[in-house]
């Protein structure tokens, strides 16, 4: 039965890509939805917003009465604005009456006064598309990708393209790879039944799209064109961090845009984007000392006008499991503790690991290299089909937050409390930069009454350090008196995602706290630091918070106190 437009019964949003305005054109977002048709039937769709308008608020002139950024702020003494996302910035300056400034949007948040412009455009739409889709909540169609890359020649360039979708298995390769095996698909085909019937028992059933490219280009250019086709709402990759740079940058090395062939070629050209952001690889500690990032934990995104949404498979693996310990995120790891399964690996080249077994298998076993390829690919299929990551955990986990920022807690929270107290009549404050101070500079012996006198905001890592608990034990044989760092019996708990979690069961805001200690009189400030932290943790620090706040004797003084008597 044929659907027409006007059967839509509801659409469902599957994500949304801001493209800003520029060079005279118009303001842009690009959603891909799943249509639902009154016949049962659904449909992927690429819709265009036009010039969307988002809100926010500025406190009104006569209520502004305070000079200390609020947590939220009644809407009857706001007054509201509506810009797109791209003239943000601008309308903000306006409303806050320094609409000759040229700071960033950041810079403006300092201003205690506004509000709401935390909340991007893609979350308001996501929104909107969420409570007028009441019934209808799909799990998302997810494709598998993954390249291998020249490591004979030393080129490194993409010379195998797999992907897979349904049962539907895509692979591509280069004619100089294959060009002495008459007839390569006839012998893949073979191979494939050889080889992947022990992981999927109908892999007959799936039908295999083969293609021979010209060169590298081509090969990025044939696959693409099939993958759009396909209209996946996610392409999952393990560790793209690899595959995208390597592609965008090899599309570049040949003088092609990574855009017309990665975006959507029902996307015009003045608006596509192809933009590829790595993730923090590295994270400042309170102390200022700089450590890496576990490459599992960062946070990897490609801004991208296409039907699908690009997402590295193994740090949303790691994501939706930050609570369990670390271990190896390698496919093979995953794959063995998840499925009971490995990568491919052939008796041939048993002798060989890492660099040199690719080396040996490009060389001698091309097609059963072919088979390695897609198997790849195929096996992250059966690893979604088991853990429902890509298909449905990471959308319900996300909310109405961007995918790009789905590695935030506190900003998936802020979103969420963006509507939670807006409903309630009030509107959250926005965030300024990280900055210890943005007033004028004072003049040397001059004294900053505009903040109350806080604590420090470093040094609070200080909770229960092991010498607090037990001595070392005397393990020199020279000198039995000194007692080292080692212990026999030791106990570690980790807090996983302490912030924001700790303050949400904590009920801890401004508007919760009537006075915030800063000090005590005779009580050190780092005791009493130490202490209060572990006041909210009951009965089991009470002991000794009474010995060392309120001067109570300990149970060894009881004891002697009582042998005494």
């Amino acid at each position: 039965m044929e659907t027409k437009d006007n059967d839509i019964i509801e659409r469902e949003a599957r994500f949304v890509i801001h493209i800003p305005s520029k060079h005279g054109l118009p303001d842009l977002h690009l959603v891909k939805e799943n249509l639902h048709f009154q016949n049962g039937d659904t449909k992927p769709n690429l819709r265009w917003i036009r010039n969307f308008k988002r809100p926010f608020w500025i406190e009104n002139i006569n209520t502004r009465t305070y000079k200390q950024k609020k947590e939220i702020e009644s809407l009857d003494r706001l007054m509201r604005y509506d810009c797109t996302q791209s003239e943000l910035r601008d309308k903000v300056a306006e409303a806050l009456g320094v609409g000759y400034s040229r700071d960033h949007l950041k810079k403006l948040s300092n201003s205690p006064y506004l509000y709401g412009s935390e909340i991007s455009s893609q979350a308001i739409i996501k929104k909107m598309y969420k409570d007028r889709n009441k019934t209808h909540i799909t799990p998302f169609s997810v494709m598998m990708f993954d390249i291998e890359t020249d490591m004979v020649n030393g080129t490194q360039d993409p010379i195998i393209m797999t992907a897979v979708f349904r049962k539907e298995i895509y692979i591509s390769v280069v004619k100089d790879f294959i060009k002495e095996i008459s007839d390569p698909e006839v012998t893949l085909r073979s191979k494939i039944s050889q080889y992947l019937t022990e992981f999927v028992s109908d892999i007959d059933t799936y039908h295999l799209h083969f293609e021979v490219t010209d060169d590298t280009v081509d090969l990025c250019r044939r696959t693409f064109k099939w993958i759009h086709a396909q209209q996946a709402d996610m392409l999952g990759i393990w560790n793209m961090d690899f595959d995208i740079p390597k592609i965008i940058d090899t599309l570049k090395r040949y003088h092609i845009d990574p855009a017309s062939i990665l975006c959507d070629p029902s996307i015009p050209e003045s608006v596509r984007v192809c933009e590829y952001k790595e993730g923090f690889k590295k994270k400042r500690k309170a102390n200022g000392q700089e450590v890496p990032i576990d490459y599992a934990d960062q946070w990897h995104t490609l801004n991208l006008t296409a039907s699908f949404y690009v997402i590295d498979a193994m740090c949303t693996y790691r994501l939706l499991r930050l609570a369990k310990p670390k271990e190896s995120y390698s496919l093979d790891n995953i794959l063995n503790k998840e499925l009971g399964v490995r990568k491919l690996r052939f008796k041939e080249a048993n002798a060989y690991v890492k660099d040199r077994w690719h080396v040996f298998m490009q060389s001698n076993y091309k097609v059963e290299y072919m088979v390695y390829a897609i198997f790849d690919s195929l096996s992250m299929q059966l690893l979604d089909q088991k853990t429902l990551d890509l298909s449905f955990t990471l959308h319900s986990f996300a909310g109405i937050t961007p995918f790009s920022k789905c590695n935030s807690k506190p900003k998936m929270i802020a979103d969420a409390l963006h509507y939670y107290v807006l409903d309630k009549g009030y509107v959250l404050n926005s965030v300024g930069e990280h900055i210890d101070h943005y007033h004028e500079e004072l003049e040397e012996g001059e004294v900053d009454e505009s903040e109350p006198d806080v604590l420090s905001l470093t040094n609070w890592i200080n909770t229960l350090p092991s010498h607090l608990v037990v001595p070392g034990l005397p393990l020199i044989e020279e000198n039995p008196d000194i007692t080292t760092m080692i212990r026999g019996m030791v106990y570690d708990s980790d807090c996983v995602a302490a912030y924001p979690n700790c303050i949400s069961i904590l009920n801890v805001s401004k508007n919760t706290t009537k006075r915030e200690i800063i000090s005590i009189e005779g009580v050190e400030e780092d005791l009493f630091r130490l202490q209060n932290i572990n006041l909210c943790s009951g009965d089991v620090n009470s002991l000794e918070y009474g010995n060392q706040m309120l001067g109570l004797p300990t149970l060894f003084d009881m004891l002697e106190e009582e042998s005494i008597s």
